[in-house]
This record gives C-alpha cells, sequence and structure tokens, in this order.
C-alpha cells in the first residue's frame, strides 16, 4: 500500500479545515499513508497533503 493515495475532491468557495478529519479517517481506515485533499471551487486550485 506504500504506493497508494486518496484523493479527495472538493468544489467550494474556500478551503475548509473541517474537511481534513474525514480524509484522516479514510487513510486510518484503509492504512493507506498519504492522502490529498483538493478544491477546485476557486479560480485557483487549493490542495493539502494529509500523512497518517
Amino acid at each position: 500500500m506504500e504506493d497508494r493515495v486518496i484523493v479527495e475532491l472538493k468544489v467550494a468557495k474556500n478551503y475548509n479545515p473541517e474537511d481534513e478529519p474525514q480524509l484522516l479517517n479514510e487513510l486510518k481506515a484503509t492504512g493507506i499513508k498519504v492522502g490529498l485533499l483538493i478544491n477546485f471551487g476557486r479560480a485557483k486550485v487549493e490542495f493539502r497533503r494529509l500523512v497518517y
């Protein structure tokens, strides 16, 4: 599972840090270590890389 990444896509006006716990729970449940939270809701794409 070392070469896998969970990608969670969002479309919101602003990045919402409250979305991070959901991604961390998904990482914990699957055993995957790295996740990307990507927001396409603005002119510039925002993203966060989370590691569990």
